[in-house]
C-alpha cells in the first residue's frame, strides 16, 4: 500500500493516517499501566497537550480544554479501505456546514423540520 495520506484539521477534530512501522510489543510494555512510551496513545497525547498549550497561549485562554479526551483509531488492511478513508478525510471539511457542533448550524432562518432540499 502506498501511504501518501491527507491530514485535515477540522474545527472540532483532526483527521490523519499514519503507517504502523512496527507492531512489535514487548511483554514489559503490555504489563505497564497507563500509556506506554512511544505508543500511538502516547503520540496522540503529546500532540494534544502541546497543541492545546500553544493554541491557548495564542488565544489567550490558558487551561481551556481543546481536544476531546479519547481518539478513534482503525487498522487499514486493504487498499480499497485506504482509498475510501482518504476520500472521507478530504471531503470531511465540506460537511462542516451540516455539523451540529458548528455554531452556525442550523442555518439561520431555516426550519430544520420543513426546509428539506427534496
Amino acid at each position: 500500500m502506498q501511504w501518501v495520506a491527507p491530514t485535515v484539521l477540522c474545527p472540532t477534530n483532526l483527521k490523519d493516517i499514519k503507517p504502523i512501522v512496527s507492531t512489535e510489543t514487548t511483554r514489559e510494555k503490555r504489563q505497564l499501566k497507563g500509556v506506554a512510551s512511544g505508543s500511538l496513545g502516547a503520540i496522540i497525547g503529546q500532540f494534544k497537550s502541546l497543541s492545546a498549550k500553544r493554541i491557548n497561549r495564542i488565544r489567550p485562554t490558558p487551561h481551556v480544554p481543546l481536544w476531546q479526551r479519547d481518539f478513534y483509531d482503525q487498522i487499514i488492511h486493504r487498499e480499497t479501505s485506504l482509498h475510501a478513508i482518504r476520500k472521507y478525510i478530504v471531503e470531511n471539511p465540506l460537511r462542516w456546514i451540516d455539523d451540529p457542533e458548528n455554531p452556525e448550524y442550523p442555518v439561520p432562518n431555516q426550519d430544520p423540520l420543513n426546509d428539506f432540499p427534496f
